[in-house]
């Protein structure tokens, strides 16, 4: 069953990863600070991601008596095919246009597979290395049925390679405090589940979400878990408790948010490319093709959300699960 409102908020979500990487390139290739470079706390687009898919998993998952491998296998699934569609179209599109990445094999590899600290050709992949390594952290946590024995047992797995990666490593994958976004969301579930806040008015949790994230972006600089996970955490809550009408478009969009989230940077960067080519530097002919490219991101995306990945997953899941 799909909770629409979050379908909105992924929506949302997706098209500030996409004005921040417009407003990005603007000032990195074009030497152009767009809307003054207003967007740049878009990049806050991938908290509530991993806010969601912490809160996903579990809602797919509790009191189920699910297999490891079954888990790793739909997560896999979900993944990584139109990645590796979105990555060939990237690659190509990058030796036109050129790239700061490394074309050498091993690189590839790395960037296909999604380990962790590859060389982000795509450059939203990172996000991706974090969502597999908490499935895989999350598929140990299988072996109970109980969502509190899971999250305590996430949280002792997660807390024990902090502890030793800042203790022994220098591997600033392994450190980073922004895996605990996923606890964020099992833990936003299970007070759902569990209607431990019902009186708590759905409106007023958003608000306090905006309001602190906007003290944040002004005045504080902080660990993005604290910068915009936090807010985040009051502006989900507030959209699983609310009653936001439904809009038809943004739920589509919402469906096809994981392909423009993979496909708007290379579209972003042949379009910068293009201006920067041919010297427009004139404000109001931009203004206007930014919007022309942002509705054809948004095509574009809906079309191989719909011809190309949910067709190729009918097809595996039909196939391997």
């Amino acid at each position: 069953m799909k909770i629409y409102s979050l379908q909105i908020g992924r929506a949302l979500a997706a098209l500030l990863v996409l004005l921040f990487h417009l407003s990005v390139n603007f000032n990195e290739l074009l030497g152009i600070k767009y809307l003054n470079n207003f967007f740049y706390f878009g990049s806050c687009g991938v908290d509530f991601f991993f806010i969601l898919s912490g809160f996903i998993i579990s809602y797919s998952t509790d009191k189920k008596s699910i297999s490891t491998s079954s888990f790793i296998t739909q997560r896999v699934l979900r993944i990584y095919p139109i990645y590796w569609v979105t990555f060939i179209f990237f690659f190509i599109s990058s030796l036109f246009i050129g790239s700061s990445h490394s074309r050498e094999i091993i690189s590839i590899i790395k960037s296909l597979l999604l380990l962790p600290n590859h060389d982000m050709l795509t450059g939203v992949s990172w996000t991706l290395s974090y969502e597999l390594y908490f499935y895989l952290l999350y598929s140990f946590s299988l072996i109970f049925i109980d969502l509190k024995k899971r999250i305590f047992c996430v949280s002792i797995l997660l807390f024990t390679i902090l502890f030793f990666s800042n203790l022994f490593t220098e591997n600033l994958f392994f450190s980073d405090f922004i895996v605990f976004e996923f606890i964020f969301g099992i833990i936003i579930y299970q007070i759902w589940q569990l209607n431990k806040l019902r009186k708590f008015n759905s409106y007023f949790s958003i608000f306090i979400g905006i309001v602190f994230l906007i003290i944040n972006v002004v005045f504080f600089r902080f660990h993005r878990v604290i910068q915009y996970g936090i807010p985040f955490c009051f502006i989900f809550y507030g959209l699983l408790k609310g009653d936001l009408k439904n809009n038809n478009f943004l739920i589509l969009l919402g469906d096809s948010s994981y392909v423009m989230y993979l496909l708007h940077l290379p579209i972003i960067r042949i379009y910068t490319k293009v201006l920067n080519y041919f010297e427009i530097t004139n404000l109001l002919f931009i203004n206007i093709t930014n919007i022309l490219l942002i509705f054809t991101i948004i095509y574009i995306s809906i079309i191989v959300h719909r011809k190309i990945e949910l067709p190729i997953n009918k097809y595996l899941k039909n196939k391997l699960i």
